[in-house]
């Protein structure tokens, strides 16, 4: 294996911690907050929407939340999903 095949892994594997920790994290935050959109959810946690975002479809992907509605967000003048926890992903934390 090369050095930059090598390096290539390496930063993937950090990487991949620090996004399975935000994942963590807003879950966390959904269970504490309650139901919220990508922005809130952002708000809440002191971080850019950029953050967040990803996150949040991964966490679907997984079943692990889901979209329970829609609000109009004034960032993006757009309509954007509420998520919350699928049931039962609250006693994660417990």
């Amino acid at each position: 294996m090369s050095i930059e095949q090598e390096t290539r892994r390496e930063s993937y594997a950090e990487i991949n911690k620090t996004s399975m920790s935000w994942g963590r994290i807003i879950l966390n935050a959904i269970r504490t907050e309650g139901a919220g959109s990508a922005w809130q959810i952002a708000q809440a946690l002191g971080r850019p929407v950029y953050v967040v975002r990803p996150r949040l479809s991964e966490l679907k992907d997984e079943g692990l939340i889901k979209a329970v509605g829609k609000r109009w967000c004034e960032n993006t003048q757009r309509r954007e999903a509420i998520w919350d926890l699928v049931e039962g992903q609250g006693d994660l934390f417990r």
